[in-house]
């Protein structure tokens, strides 16, 4: 029982050093972000990923995944990458990046596009730490898979929920940006599942892709100009 609780706690840890990766490269911006802004984000990740652990647990009905068990491999796939996982991920995530912008963060300068990107970037941090820690306690985890996750699983919810913060900065329907990061997730699970030599290339190229393109975006909010209808003080 000890052994199993060291093991357990060893990968905890592991699955916490996307708090070391990430964090202060987001502290150490160019437009620095306050100590409530990142803490407050991240833990509203958090809590979305514990939210959604209570609520599988009551509340998703088993009967669909008996019912997946004599499907074939395409259909369960598709239903856990669009369904299971994009769309009820991103549902929970949403509802707490809608909290924090308008009950912690309701007067603070977030119309600024390069916050709202950051604040769905927490968000998407914090819900992916507490999905690594949820892996990282179940039985037979392996320590590689724990600490793969941290340069996959972690970056893609960061990359997805930025994105959904990007497009809503834009003045995008709300229902279009939930959907863009639905199908975002559902493209990144469908092929990170098989584990095939296939889906390997296919997942690191799409990540190398969106890496990219979220580097790209936030250098160019980050180096544009505040207009003077735009809230300066740093949040």
């Amino acid at each position: 029982m000890e052994l199993k609780f060291q093991f357990n706690l060893f990968f905890i840890l592991i699955a916490l050093l996307a708090l070391v990766i990430y964090i202060p490269l987001i502290d150490g911006s160019p437009k620095r972000f306050s100590n409530k802004f990142i803490w407050f984000s991240f833990l509203g990740g958090v809590i979305s990923g514990c939210s959604l652990v209570v609520f599988k647990i009551f509340f998703f009905p088993g009967f669909l995944h008996e019912g997946l068990i004599s499907s074939e491999i395409l259909t369960v796939t598709l239903f856990v990458s669009f369904i299971e996982a994009g769309m009820l991920e991103e549902l929970f995530k949403t509802v707490f990046y809608f909290l924090l912008l308008f009950f912690v963060f309701s007067k603070s300068p977030l119309k600024i596009t390069i916050n709202l990107i950051v604040l769905g970037v927490l968000v998407g941090l914090g819900f992916g730490v507490c999905e690594n820690i949820f892996y990282a306690i179940q039985e037979g985890m392996k320590a590689e898979i724990i600490w793969q996750r941290n340069f996959y699983s972690v970056l893609a919810h960061m990359i997805m929920n930025g994105l959904f913060g990007y497009l809503f900065s834009q003045r995008i329907n709300i229902v279009v940006c939930f959907l863009c990061a639905v199908l975002w997730h559902g493209i990144y699970d469908f092929l990170a599942l098989p584990e095939t030599l296939l889906g390997q290339i296919l997942i690191n190229l799409w990540m190398a892709a969106w890496i990219s393109i979220m580097i790209y975006l936030c250098w160019k909010f980050w180096k544009e100009k505040i207009t003077s209808n735009e809230k300066i003080k740093p949040i």
